[in-house]
């Protein structure tokens, strides 16, 4: 079943032993505060063979994906699996506007026995979930770049 919040998993085999992967993580990784400056690309935890981070910019977008991800080592490596997800006060914000927009349109549709007003509503939803899903997606791709450009790196 797919979520209709915006997320995405993916599944990276990597070269490097576990240890290595997540010593090359450490080194990336800002555990201070996210406005700090730009030294380290991201900032977040990392606790055993898991991790939370989110890529430091210097203007947030609701947008940015927060990464989640578990290492396991392997005989030849190891693997990493991510899962890029909306950024806690984004989902809070898109689920409160989703179910106001719904109770309202419902609502006054059934006020006014139209019903084109509850399909207005929908068509308000179906665009402001587009726009989430396309903005999320943009950003994805750019922490993804910059995760696996970490990981390349010599």
């Amino acid at each position: 079943m797919r979520e209709w919040l915006p997320n995405q998993r993916e599944t990276l085999v990597v070269p490097l032993a576990a240890d290595a992967l997540l010593a090359r993580l450490r080194t990336a990784v800002s555990f201070t505060l996210p406005r700090d400056p730009l030294d380290e690309p991201f900032w977040g935890w990392i606790k055993s063979n898991r991790f939370r981070i989110s890529l430091k910019v210097k203007r947030p977008t609701p947008y940015m994906p927060v990464i989640v991800g578990t290492v396991e080592a392997t005989r030849n490596g190891s693997i990493l699996f991510l899962r890029y997800q909306l950024l806690p006060t984004t989902k809070l914000f898109l689920l409160f506007w989703t179910l106001l927009i719904c109770l309202g349109s419902v609502f006054v549709a059934f006020q006014y026995q139209r019903g084109v007003y509850a399909a207005a509503g929908a068509l308000i939803l179906v665009f402001i979930h587009a726009v989430v899903w396309a903005n999320f997606h943009l950003q994805r791709k750019i922490a993804r770049e910059q995760l696996l450009a970490l990981l390349a790196r010599n």
